[in-house]
């Protein structure tokens, strides 16, 4: 799941702020909570004031989903983007959710069938460091 994430985050990082995809306040909150949760766990600060109305906003999403698993964030994530992507329907959407699914199998072809469960996970932390250290290159 780390590989399709991560895709979904480029993906969503990428997106213009005038382009054809476009996403609610809403949508953005759901990103910002879950992409959180899924990175950091549990939000661990302070309530922002009163007047720090983003601020706010942004911590009382990520507050609504604490407890959530991170690999669940992530599938969320994941599915939360697919969806808006479908229901936007232009070339760059399709382009999108193909490279998402893509990303997993990519993973897949590189692990053997006999490669248990926890060795495969371990396998995928390899490949998301190896991908994070060739990003920032």
């Amino acid at each position: 799941m780390s590989t399709k994430f991560q895709k979904a985050v480029d993906i969503v990082n990428a997106l213009p702020k005038d382009g054809a995809i476009q996403t609610t306040n809403d949508e953005k909150l759901k990103f910002y909570s879950l992409y959180k949760q899924a990175t950091a766990g549990n939000v661990d600060t302070e309530r922002p004031g009163m007047f720090e109305f983003t601020a706010k906003a942004k911590w009382d999403a990520w507050h609504a989903i604490k407890d959530k698993p991170k690999d669940e964030a992530k599938a969320e994530y994941v599915d939360a983007l697919k969806d808006i992507l479908k229901k936007n329907g232009s070339g760059d959407a399709e382009k999108f959710i193909k490279q998402i699914d893509e990303a997993a199998k990519h993973l897949a072809k590189r692990i053997p069938p006999f490669i248990s469960a926890e060795t495969s996970a371990a396998y995928g932390h390899v490949e998301q460091l190896r991908y994070d250290f060739h990003v920032a290159e």
